[in-house]
């Protein structure tokens, strides 16, 4: 296998920065490892919380969880997501994904 389609695969499948990191691209995919890392716990945060925050408000209503209730706390909980800065983070990680996958392509070619 080539080592840009190494690359490629290692950034678009896995992580972005471990194609870079076997291209010996060191301080890019510390970057991009971090920068992805801390835009996922970010996500995961506001996701968990958010599922916290509807549970909490069902059982504090004494609400039986029906099918509508729970998708009413459910729309109601996105909304406070995206206030919250959801989507931006979920853009700056797919930039870190894009970012990985082109940087690996090109310099994979470059270094054979």
């Amino acid at each position: 296998m080539r080592k840009s389609t190494k690359a490629v695969l290692l950034s678009a499948l896995v992580l972005p920065g471990l194609g870079q990191i076997s291209l010996k691209r060191y301080k890019l995919a510390a970057v991009l490892i971090i920068g992805s890392a801390v835009m996922l716990f970010k996500m995961i945060s506001i996701a968990t919380q958010q599922a916290f925050n509807v549970v909490n408000n069902m059982t504090a209503q004494g609400l039986a969880p029906g099918l509508g209730d729970i998708s009413t706390a459910t729309a109601q909980a996105t909304a406070l997501a995206e206030q919250s800065g959801y989507s931006f983070y979920f853009w700056v990680l797919v930039l870190c994904w894009v970012v990985g996958i082109v940087d690996a392509g090109v310099n994979g070619k470059e270094k054979g």
